[in-house]
């Protein structure tokens, strides 16, 4: 398995990317590459700066797909630490 694809790791999220980039394997691991070489990088983006380069190189689509993503995920993050 391709090691972008443990940035989303449900079938889900995989699923509802590969659909917003009209089943083009080679983008989805581009999506994965753009995103790790923030990371990797140390590039500090803030999210909505990271989802309009994502909206510029991959489409309007995989931008709502991968924003969906961060929200769901922020939220994860809130929770948890409500419990705390």
């Amino acid at each position: 398995m391709n090691e972008y694809l443990n940035n989303f790791k449900s079938l889900s999220d995989r699923t509802e990317l590969l659909e917003s980039l009209e089943w083009d394997e080679v983008a989805l691991e581009q999506l994965h590459s753009f995103i790790n070489m923030q990371k990797d990088c140390f590039v500090p983006t803030h999210p909505a700066k990271l989802l309009e380069h994502i909206e510029e190189f991959f489409g309007k689509p995989t931008k709502e797909v991968v924003a969906k993503i961060f929200k769901r995920e922020i939220k994860k993050i809130k929770g948890s630490k409500n419990e705390n």
